[in-house]
C-alpha cells in the first residue's frame, strides 16, 4: 500500500479518513413525523427534496426517483433524516422496518476518491454513489464494512460549503423546501 494512502488510516495524520464526522443518517417512512419527533428534542431542520439517480456496483444507474431529506441545523455531527424506507430497486438499500432506524455514519473527507479506494482496499466495498461519474464516487458514497456497517464518505470541500449555505438560509428565516437537481450521468452531484 502506498504511503499517502496508508496515511488515511492513521488517526494522528491530518489526512485520516474519520477525523471529521458530518452526520448520523436516519431512515424513515414519514419525514414530517420524524422531524416532529426530533424537534421535541430541540432540533431544527432544513428540508430538502428533489429527483436523484444512483449508481450501484453490479446494478448500474437507477431510474430517477424523488427523495426527501432533512439536515439538522445543530451539528456537526448533524442528524440527517431521509424518507427513503422501502424505495429504490431490489435489493433495497433502505428496507422498511416498521420504524425509523439509524442507517449510517457520515464523514467529510478531503479526497473522496482516495478515501473510497482505501476503504475498498481494506474490504469495505463501495455500495452506492450518485450517478454521473462512471461508478466512481461522486459527491458522496456508501461503503459497507465486512460486518455490514454502512459508512458514508462525503466530498468535504464541496459538501460542507453546500450544507452551510442551506443551513444559513434556514437560520435567516427561509424555511421553504430546498430543491436539489437530479444527479445524472455526467451530472453535478453538488445539489444532492
Amino acid at each position: 500500500m502506498e504511503p499517502n494512502r496508508l496515511a488515511l488510516l492513521v488517526p494522528s495524520d491530518r489526512r485520516w479518513i474519520f477525523k471529521e464526522q458530518s452526520h448520523v443518517g436516519v431512515v424513515c417512512a414519514d419525514i414530517e413525523k420524524t422531524i416532529a419527533d426530533y424537534e421535541k428534542l430541540g432540533y431544527t431542520f432544513a428540508l430538502r427534496c428533489g429527483t436523484t439517480r444512483r449508481w450501484r456496483p453490479g446494478l448500474g444507474v437507477s431510474e430517477a426517483r424523488d427523495i426527501r431529506s432533512a439536515w439538522s441545523l445543530q451539528g456537526p455531527p448533524h442528524i440527517e433524516i431521509a424518507e427513503v424506507a422501502g424505495s429504490g430497486i431490489e435489493p433495497l438499500l433502505w428496507p422498511r422496518r416498521g420504524h425509523d432506524y439509524v442507517d449510517h455514519t457520515g464523514y467529510w473527507v478531503d479526497d473522496l476518491q482516495a478515501a473510497s479506494a482505501q476503504l475498498e482496499d481494506l474490504g469495505f466495498p463501495l455500495e452506492m454513489t450518485p450517478a454521473g461519474n462512471d461508478g466512481h464516487p461522486n459527491g458522496f458514497c456508501y461503503h459497507r464494512s465486512p460486518g455490514g456497517i454502512r459508512i458514508e464518505l462525503e466530498d468535504g470541500p464541496m459538501r460542507k460549503e453546500m450544507l452551510r449555505e442551506q443551513l444559513d438560509r434556514v437560520r435567516n428565516g427561509d424555511t421553504s423546501v430546498i430543491e436539489y437537481r437530479a444527479s445524472r450521468v455526467g451530472g453535478d452531484p453538488s445539489e444532492l
